[in-house]
């Protein structure tokens, strides 16, 4: 089938990663789930400026990114995408470059066109429908240009629908390997790529460690050794490799291949699936609907007024993700959901156990995550644009842009959830509940709290009632707003003898803010893991001007057929980020038609997004590798944005070759190096990446916190400036 969307049209290029579409939504609760946004040479959507003629378009997301759903694709003629020294020559964001989508102003007639799809097994049903039309009024003076499209696609099912998803290819470190001496017992890297890799994790619950009273925090899950260390206190051999049955009594677990931490190969046929993945869809359904009109009309000879509107829907979900998970749980040892027979093996293998750790996973509850995702797009833009004579033009515009953004997650745990699951049996005397009642803890000191306890042990032995009660829907609003005035001025002040010096000189004042909300629990963190974020008001100002020249030197030359130099210098001024200078220079060479060589270098600059720079913090508790203990340790991790962050500075050097051999006709090729280094790069590590920058080389131990025993407490994983992102590569193109 025919590619409808521009974006979908621009991600099958090389030089762009196909980061964020229906496709890549299919288990991220976000803004827009629905999603089209660009990736220029894998740098980050955030480092690619995305222009709609030439202006800027309002962010779709926190993280300052464009929907293209929000643009019919019907009206665009054609994209340009400049890779190098983008920032000077079309301001800030730049750092991988810029994508300008050229709209047909101009068209005169109608066009329209449908198209539908389905796969050959039966699924990913697509539709697409849309028409525009231009005519011309005014006796010609002026023209007017209209369209709309209609997409839906309806998605596809979970990764075991395709049996290359259901491999469940993934990493595990190999146990066999020694890290410190780097020394294999079995022959094996140190890491391995396998099919069937699973989480350690059933709807019964396995039982994967205990602690005793005083216990030093930081629990270290060793499962490779099947072992489980809280300081000093392990897990008794008699009750290791066990999983609790559906009466809470003690039963082996049948452990895979190349145990390591919480990962293994195969799983214990308890399982029915890649528990911790499934049930994701692989490719989430979306709905979009965009319209434009676009009005010119020459007020004299030489002045023409343009305006312009967009509207965009975009409807994106029901993403979803793996069943409610407790990794793990923490149950004492007088829970009465335990079989006597389980108590009294615990007691016996050490009488000093108080709590039990269970690792489950409540896959009877169905999927969670399931958030759906609503975007409304509004855009107007005002120009006029003219011409003093002698080469020289200019333009003046306003653009204000408006998106609102609502998401629905469903099913998502309170807190509440981990008091449900420490459950006593009541004693008499309590107002209103028998005595031998199974109850929660919470509830021998507050009757009246309505705590529903939940029975971790068997299959769907979560009643209906705690699920309705602790699985609730969070909700999140969002409202960004873009103004922006530009003015240019472009002429050919002289010549050389090699033709026009040409010079562009303007200025752009531009406001972006963003603001939004979330449901009452989010909001109070009553959520173990929330979806979904509020976000406060946050306000960037940019002011900068610019100067653009381009210097031919040579023009049919016996040493060459053209030699043009281009430079440009762009000085910004960012509230509340300061100042930067980005400025590139620029030579392209040919010396026969045939050839044409060309060489670029830059400094550009990115500003924080407002998901980057709000004060906004996530806290999640998870097992994660820990290189200062040796296995995974359960760790809280903080996500979110930073406030004190600085704009991060990219230089890059670009250098290509374009033939065109008149021997081979109709055929172009062009072959591209670059290397782009990013100081002070704006980005999140994760938990494993930063402690093992610590633990290795030293560096990043300031993002972290350790308990008394040396293992990690809590890991910053949340937005730096880091010290460096460096990207090279070659680019081929040919036609």
């Amino acid at each position: 089938l025919a590619v409808s969307n521009v974006g979908d049209a621009l991600n099958q290029l090389p030089s762009f990663r196909p980061i964020s579409s229906p496709a890549a939504n299919n288990f991220r609760v976000s803004g827009n789930i629905g999603a089209r946004t660009l990736d220029l040479r894998g740098l980050g959507a955030t480092r690619t400026l995305t222009l709609v003629d030439g202006r800027r378009f309002v962010a779709s997301a926190d993280n300052g990114t464009v929907d293209l759903n929000s643009i019919p694709s019907i009206l665009v003629a054609r994209t340009e995408v400049v890779t190098g020294g983008a920032s000077a020559a079309y301001g800030a964001n730049a750092v991988a470059g810029v994508v300008n989508l050229i709209l047909d102003n101009k068209f005169k007639g109608v066009k329209a066109e449908i198209n539908g799809g389905i796969s050959s097994r039966g699924d990913a049903k697509t539709f697409y429908a849309a028409a525009a039309g231009g005519w011309d009024f005014a006796g010609g003076r002026g023209h007017v240009v209209v369209g709309g499209e209609y997409s839906k696609e309806y998605g596809m099912g979970t990764c075991e629908t395709r049996s290359w998803c259901a491999k469940y290819t993934n990493y595990i470190a190999n146990p066999g390997y020694n890290t410190a001496t780097r020394i294999s017992t079995n022959g094996l890297p140190a890491t391995l790529v396998l099919d069937n890799v699973m989480f350690v994790q059933n709807e019964n619950g396995i039982l994967i460690g205990a602690q005793k009273p005083g216990a030093t925090p930081g629990t270290t899950i060793t499962l490779g050794q099947q072992v489980l260390n809280s300081g000093a206190n392990l897990l008794p051999v008699a009750l290791q490799g066990k999983q609790f049955d559906a009466q809470g009594n003690l039963v082996p677990y049948q452990f895979g291949n190349y145990l390591s931490g919480l990962f293994q190969q195969l799983r214990d046929p308890t399982q029915p699936y890649l528990l911790g993945f499934s049930p994701s869809p692989l490719y989430v359904p979306s709905e979009h609907f965009s319209a434009m009109a676009h009005a010119d009309y020459d007020l004299t000879d030489s002045i023409t007024l343009s305006a312009q509107f967009m509207y965009g829907h975009v409807e994106g979900g029901p993403t979803a993700t793996t069943p409610v998970q407790d990794v793990p749980a923490t149950i004492d040892i007088n829970n009465p959901y335990l079989s006597t027979a389980t108590r009294n093996a615990v007691l016996a293998a050490d009488p000093t156990i108080t709590k039990l750790l269970v690792n489950h996973n409540a896959w009877a509850l169905g999927p969670v995550a399931q958030a759906v995702s609503t975007l409304n797009t509004y855009r107007g833009a005002i120009g006029l644009k003219g011409d003093f004579g002698n080469g020289w033009a200019w333009d003046v515009s306003y653009t204000y842009g408006q998106v609102k953004s609502d998401v629905v997650n469903p099913n998502v745990r309170l807190k509440e959830w981990n008091n449900a699951i420490d459950a006593v049996v009541a004693p008499s005397g309590l107002p209103g509940i028998a005595a031998g009642t199974i109850i929660c803890r919470t509830t021998l000191t507050n009757p009246t709290n309505g705590c529903i306890p939940i029975n971790l042990f068997g299959y769907g032995q979560i009643s209906q009632a705690a699920a309705n009660r602790y699985l609730v829907t969070e909700t999140q609003s969002r409202t960004y707003k873009q103004s922006a005035a530009s003015v240019n001025l472009r002429g050919a002040p002289f010549s050389t003898w090699a033709g026009e010096v040409k010079v562009a000189v303007g200025g752009e004042w531009r406001r972006d803010t963003a603001v939004g909300g979330a449901d009452l629990n989010t909001i109070q963190n009553n959520f173990i893991q929330a979806g979904t974020t509020a976000l406060p008001y946050t306000k960037i100002s940019v002011v900068e001007g610019y100067v653009e020249v381009g210097v031919p030197l040579l023009k049919d030359s016996p040493i060459g057929e053209a030699l043009d130099v281009d430079g440009a210098v762009r000085y910004t001024h960012y509230t509340p980020f300061g100042n930067a200078t980005t400025w590139k220079g620029g030579v392209v060479y040919t010396p026969i038609s045939d050839i044409t060589f060309r060489v670029t270098r830059s400094r550009d600059i990115r500003a924080p997004t407002a998901q980057e720079s709000s004060p906004n913090a996530t806290v999640t508790t998870l097992p994660l590798a820990d290189p200062f203990v040796g296995g995974t340790t359960l760790q809280t991790v903080v996500t979110g944005g930073n406030p004190n962050l600085k704009l991060e500075k990219g230089d890059t050097f670009t250098a290509g070759i374009v033939l065109k051999p008149r021997f081979i006709p109709r055929l172009n090729l062009s072959v591209d190096y670059y290397d782009i280094k990013v100081s002070g790069a704006i980005d999140s590590l994760s938990g494993p990446v930063i402690a093992t920058a610590c633990k290795n080389q030293g560096l990043l131990c300031n993002l972290i916190q350790f308990n008394q025993n040396g293992s990690i407490n809590t890991v910053f994983s949340n937005f730096q400036n880091l010290s460096r992102l460096h990207a090279e590569g070659f680019e081929l193109v040919m036609d």
